[in-house]
């Protein structure tokens, strides 16, 4: 599949919402010499995709030629003035104010009015403190002492100087500390979202070897608040990556208890938040524990989301737990009943939602609809993961939409291909070197399976795999196999002559 050539300033004018295209036009409506870029925005905003060629000849049937003579200076132009007329709305209240101050402080320092500034400095920086600001802390700080070398001792005691220099030191520790937990958190994230089973030597040899850093005792080594998030994270993804979800549950919830103490989250803090309450989610879901999967669903839901980045966030998370939790219960229809929804949300938000959760959002979606026997529109969604060509994309999310395809094709009655498929996934995951056992044993029983003729022998074949596969799903790495297929549940509808969806409506209402 092809992807459509994009373009910078159209991606930013569909990342805008109602209020911000309001405010832009607003702003920038009311000058005539701004008529040709007006129309080049709306020509842009109405276009679902770029097309140059199309736009030019948009642009050429209302008499304005000339424009695309110089085109690309237009859209440079267009480009800078969204970008300012947005800014102010990105930041939160409490950010804006200390940086209009430090701007301000600036601003009496440069006119010479430097007990002014001295006061609106001393009245900001309590602020940054509070809200643990480091990097803009640094710049007050620098700013200060500028402004106190201006001061006369009668105003600012000399060593107040000194004490400056010691907490500018200070100030850095802080810095310095948060961004060795980022190095940290960021390098596991990393082989994380390759791949939660870490089945390579050399990944557990790498996860080892970060979890042995002297600096992940949070409650001695970590400086901050921010800090401490941020050790609380390292941990919680260390367990829960490798299925120990019990042992990782506490650091989670730490640092959802730490987020709520704050007395402000940045829009960037709020996304994590949310990133945060979704991973309690996951937990629950694990556990069946329902009443706690609704009870996040419903704070989820609550969350004020003030910004486009926020939206968005709220979007897929929201929807990839709700999806899940229709699952977990059991009410695959309400799966079918918002498909729509997400493909709109998809739509609207391209390629500002991360690649894992549009992938996990669409395998999900794939298996509802395959339980309740929409198979073609199952295969459709199952498509979006099988057509994304990433190198990035998560090994797991990978090998398991193979075999969930391959499972698809023989319930189409597609049997000429199993042989191709099964061939195909095995040179796959040859390659990766990483064939699990479970994978090997659902791909040898699908190669067996089509040539199975009686009732009893293909009874008997499937009663076997079950019984091997459920010794096999002792080793947590193993379960992750099921995170994206319930295939012991496939296996057993087969087993007793029922339809899937018939079998898991019976399994949910025992359970």
């Amino acid at each position: 599949m092809v992807k459509p050539k994009n373009d910078n300033l159209h991606e930013l004018i569909h990342s805008l919402d109602k209020g911000e295209k309001k405010l832009f036009k607003l702003n920038n409506g009311r000058y005539s010499k701004a008529t040709d870029e007006m129309l080049v925005f709306d020509l842009l905003n109405k276009s679902k995709q770029y097309d140059e060629e199309k736009l030019k000849k948009e642009l050429a049937k209302k008499g304005k030629e000339k424009i695309n003579k110089h085109l690309h200076v237009i859209k440079h132009h267009l480009y800078d003035k969204i970008l300012d007329s947005t800014l102010g709305g990105l930041q939160h209240p409490v950010w804006k104010t200390i940086n209009r101050k430090l701007h301000f402080a600036e601003i009496l320092y440069h006119k010479s009015l430097y007990e002014q500034a001295f006061k609106l400095i001393s009245k900001v920086k309590p602020k940054a403190y509070d809200y643990e600001e480091y990097s803009l802390l640094y710049s007050i700080l620098n700013l200060e002492e500028k402004i106190v070398l201006k001061l006369s001792p009668q105003i600012v005691d000399p060593s107040y100087i000194l004490d400056l220099v010691r907490e500018k030191k200070a100030v850095i520790r802080m810095m310095d500390n948060i961004a060795d937990y980022q190095g940290i958190a960021y390098e596991l994230n990393a082989l994380a979202r390759k791949s939660m089973s870490f089945r390579q030597k050399e990944e557990v040899d790498a996860i080892s070897e970060l979890m042995q850093n002297d600096i992940l005792s949070c409650d001695t080594m970590a400086l901050s608040n921010k800090a401490r998030i941020l050790c609380h994270f390292i941990h919680y993804l260390h367990h829960f990556s490798q299925g120990r979800y019990d042992k990782g549950l506490p650091f989670l919830l730490k640092q959802i208890e730490a987020m709520e103490s704050r007395k402000h989250l940045s829009p960037d803090e709020m996304s994590s938040h949310f990133a945060n309450l979704n991973n309690c989610f996951v937990y629950y879901i694990t556990t069946n524990d329902r009443a706690g999967c609704k009870d996040i669903l419903d704070k989820m839901e609550r969350i004020q989301a003030d910004s486009q980045h926020l939206r968005m966030s709220k979007f897929f998370i929201w929807h990839n737990a709700y999806i899940a939790h229709s699952l977990n219960i059991g009410d695959y229809h309400a799966i079918a009943e918002i498909t729509d929804d997400v493909r709109f949300g998809f739509e609207t938000y391209q390629h500002q939602i991360p690649e894992d959760y549009q992938l996990i959002i669409s395998g999900n979606i794939a298996f509802g609809l395959f339980v309740l026997g929409d198979l073609d529109s199952s295969a459709a969604w199952l498509d979006r993961i099988l057509d994304n060509k990433s190198k990035d994309m998560r090994e797991d999310i990978k090998s398991s939409s193979r075999i969930f395809y391959l499972i698809l094709q023989y319930e189409m009655g597609n049997y000429d291909l199993i042989p191709y498929l099964i061939r195909s996934t095995y040179r796959y995951l040859s390659k990766k070197n990483s064939l699990f056992k479970t994978e090997r044993l659902v791909l040898g029983m699908m190669k067996r399976l089509p040539a199975i003729k009686s009732r009893e022998s293909f009874n008997e074949s499937l009663l076997r795999i079950k019984l091997e596969l459920e010794e096999i799903m002792t080793d947590p790495s193993e379960r992750m196999f099921l995170s994206y297929f319930d295939f012991l549940s496939w296996l057993e509808s087969k087993i007793q002559g029922k339809s899937l969806l018939e079998y898991m409506q019976e399994k949910k209402a025992e359970s």
